[in-house]
């Protein structure tokens, strides 16, 4: 099977005040870069190996995985848009507060029913959802026994946390993800979650996984 290492970008200014950056051209800032270099140096140092390397071709994603592939020489990243964020449209920007206060209808569809409820102007976990799986099934086949890694945002790999414990895409906003925290989850027919929002180096998560088979 092929192991997702799910990594989230960096920290940005945006992200810090709490706004919703969807598809912004946003980049890290100090601490998302330190972020992104630790992680780089904890994955590198702990003997971890990728067969390939996946982005989001957002700054703020771009950004993080370059900073990985520098600790891995030879490791190129490969951009995919389907890996962004879920697009939150004209939402864009806006914080909790200003969202709701803008956009009530939408706030409370949103409440009853999140996994299905379109942001005005944008889309939907279940569009997100709709768009991502096809793009992380390509990138299984291509590395049918290897480790990937693929950096991503908070939106993505929630959805795939779903998919793979089967459950509705109501809850996905119930997940919590730290900046530069990774997730793996070994991708088949059959998908494991075998760590989330880990801090620990992935080969240490990968050798918990492969003790725990039967």
């Amino acid at each position: 099977m092929t192991r997702l290492h799910l990594i989230r970008h960096g920290e940005t200014e945006l992200g810090r005040e709490g706004r919703a950056q969807g598809h912004s051209e946003v980049g890290l800032n100090d601490n998302g870069r330190r972020q992104a270099l630790q992680l780089a140096e904890a994955l590198a140092g702990g003997g971890q190996k990728f067969s390939g390397l996946y982005s989001s071709d957002l700054p703020r994603a771009r950004e993080t995985a370059e900073v990985v592939a520098a600790a891995f020489p030879g490791l190129a990243v490969s951009d995919d848009a389907r890996l962004r964020e879920k697009d939150p449209g004209r939402l864009a920007g806006l914080n909790r507060f200003e969202m709701q206060r803008r956009w009530p209808e939408w706030w409370l569809a949103n409440q009853l029913a999140p996994g299905s409820t379109r942001a005005p102007g944008g889309e939907s976990f279940e569009d997100l959802q709709a768009r991502l799986l096809p793009a992380i099934e390509e990138m299984a086949d291509a590395h049918p026994e290897g480790d990937i890694a693929v950096v991503t945002h908070g939106g993505p790999i929630k959805v795939l946390v779903c998919h793979t414990l089967g459950l509705s895409l109501d809850g996905v906003d119930l997940l919590a993800l730290d900046h530069c925290r990774v997730t793996v989850i070994e991708w088949g027919p059959s998908p494991r979650l075998i760590s989330f929002n880990c801090p620990q180096t992935l080969t240490q998560a990968s050798s918990a996984a492969s003790a725990a088979k039967p």
